[in-house]
């Protein structure tokens, strides 16, 4: 009676390490080896700011929050006094592009990082406070000694 009954806990051992193995092997291919690329977008984020700056005024002021002459404005202001450079992954229209979606909607690093197709580090670079500073470098150039600073987002009768 004692050897049937090691004999039975010995193939339950068994079947039970088959088992769990067999769980692992699945949770390993899935996990490490079964992979669906993040980022495939047919649009990349050059040719997305490419189709709003070609596109619709009002949908790019939807997604920038300026008309496309003062984004246009904007960018060489940018780039001739503040600074702002093209790297070989985004260029200086996309920088801007992607801080102002980032300003204006308020998106996640995963939003920036799903609608421009560039890693949590380039979007992070690209919308970083150091656009911020660039910005802020450029505006001794248009205020007036005595002008006032403050902004009316939506006009004076509110």
């Amino acid at each position: 009676m004692d050897l049937r009954r090691v004999l039975l806990v010995r193939r339950w051992t068994r079947a039970r390490r088959r088992r769990l193995m067999h769980m692992y092997l699945m949770y390993h291919y899935m996990s490490f080896v079964l992979k669906t690329p993040k980022r495939n977008s047919v649009l990349t984020g050059s040719l997305w700011v490419t189709e709003r700056l070609s596109g619709n005024e009002e949908a790019f002021v939807e997604e920038f929050r300026m008309p496309k002459q003062v984004f246009a404005l904007l960018v060489s202001e940018l780039v001739q006094v503040a600074g702002l450079k093209a790297t070989r992954q985004v260029s200086a229209n996309e920088q801007l592009a992607l801080f102002l979606f980032f300003a204006g909607h308020h998106s996640s690093s995963a939003q920036l990082q799903s609608r421009f197709q560039h890693s949590g580090e380039t979007v992070t670079r690209c919308a970083s406070i150091s656009k911020v500073t660039a910005t802020l470098r450029i505006i001794p150039f248009y205020k007036k000694k005595g002008q006032l600073t403050t902004f009316l987002f939506f006009g004076e009768k509110c």
